[in-house]
């Protein structure tokens, strides 16, 4: 399967419901974001790297003993803009389909789940090739669409949804943009905007008044976030080890309190 949307339209989202249905249903799944936990060299590395003994998909077949269970991969676009070779993470995602389906022969009740931009799912070869179909694989294509008028003013509710232009309706449609709306009107009211651009950079301006009250600068802030995003394009990641930004914990306390940052896995942080 896989889950498919523009980008900020929530797959992220549904994968995180999906995830907590399986739990509530007592069903095995393993998440993993392929931006963070980039896949190298074969499947039985990319297990041990995850610290699991072999493959993700064989070692979640194992552990269901019999049951039904779900692998369930986000982020597979990302890999092909963050990992510097993307093109080994691809063999890695094409090696745990692989086995996947021949643990469904062998009668394992094993599903993955893939989550991608429909974008890179219609126009990049390596994703168009990974899902191709046939006769014996047939992969379920699940859209994940912006929000209707009608969603957007249950949410926000008519009084904010009226004076809205077409526009902005459709900035507010993507589930991201909405979101940042939301947090800013919650603490300023309603944001005056006119792009997605423009309430991103409302919500910085908000963001810094928020370290600034805490007692950091914006020169702080600034040459604080400089090596990070340095670290970041030089790498091709989304993320960098906490040892770059270690001789200022309480700018690092500070951001991760207020919603810009979170620590990851094996001590990483990324923005939120």
């Amino acid at each position: 399967m896989v889950v498919h949307g523009a980008a900020g339209n929530g797959k992220s989202g549904v994968l995180y419901e999906l995830a907590e249905h399986l739990r509530q249903k007592n069903v095995p799944f393993l998440p993993i974001r392929l931006d963070r936990r980039v896949p190298g060299n074969t499947a039985k590395q990319f297990g041990q790297d995850l610290d699991l003994p072999e493959s993700p998909a064989h070692c979640l077949a194992g552990l269901a003993e019999g049951r039904k269970s779900v692998l369930i991969l986000d982020q597979l676009d990302a890999i092909r803009w963050t990992a510097s070779h993307s093109s080994t993470a691809m063999g890695v995602c094409k090696e745990l389909l692989r086995q996947t389906r021949s643990l469904r022969k062998d009668k394992k009740q094993i599903v993955i789940v893939f989550a991608c931009r429909t974008f890179d799912l219609k126009n990049d070869p390596d994703i168009k090739n990974l899902f191709a179909e046939n006769s014996e694989n047939v992969v379920v294509k699940v859209s994940v669409a912006a929000f209707s008028d009608e969603q957007l003013k249950d949410v926000i509710g008519p009084d904010a949804f009226v004076p809205l232009n077409g526009h902005q309706k459709r900035v507010l449609s993507c589930p991201h943009n909405l979101a940042i709306w939301l947090e800013i009107k919650k603490e300023e009211g309603a944001p005056s905007f006119r792009t997605a651009t423009e309430l991103m950079r409302q919500f910085w301006k908000n963001r810094r008044q928020h370290l600034n009250k805490a007692g950091i600068s914006n020169p702080q802030s600034n040459a604080f976030l400089e090596p990070l995003i340095n670290y970041m394009e030089c790498q091709g990641k989304i993320s960098a080890p906490a040892t770059i930004v270690e001789k200022t914990p309480d700018v690092l306390d500070a951001f991760i309190s207020f919603g810009i940052l979170q620590r990851s896995a094996k001590h990483n942080i990324n923005f939120c």
